[in-house]
């Protein structure tokens, strides 16, 4: 199973979905799109990870489905972003997580970013 991602591995994945840094040591800025968003960036949710990941899917003009699997334990959460008539991207990607939402982050990390984790 993945970790939960590094403060690092978090602001590659929402750099990937077009969130930009101003600011200086004594404080931090993010925008979204040009508009001033917040001092921080959006928790990793399901509310989050769909309204500011999908919009990047779309401009990638495949068509996806996402997938949600639990192992049978319950402990270990699995979700899987899958692309159809893929033409840039293998067939899918998998991720896992201790929920959902962190299963949804890898499974989307590599596609968001160009890599996977390190």
């Amino acid at each position: 199973m993945k970790d939960k991602p590094t403060d690092v591995e978090v602001k590659l994945f929402w750099g990937g979905c077009e969130f930009l840094w101003h600011g200086n040591i004594a404080e931090d800025r993010w925008y979204y799109k040009g508009d001033y968003y917040g001092a921080s960036l959006p928790p990793i949710d399901l509310n989050n990870l769909f309204k500011f990941a999908d919009p990047i899917l779309d401009k990638l003009g495949e068509h996806y489905i996402i997938l949600q699997k639990k192992w049978n334990d319950y402990s270990v959460k699995q979700a899987t972003v899958a692309f159809v008539n893929i033409a840039k991207f293998p067939d899918e990607f998998n991720g896992e997580g201790e929920s959902f939402e962190v299963a949804l982050f890898w499974a989307l990390h590599p596609i968001i970013t160009g890599k996977e984790k390190e």
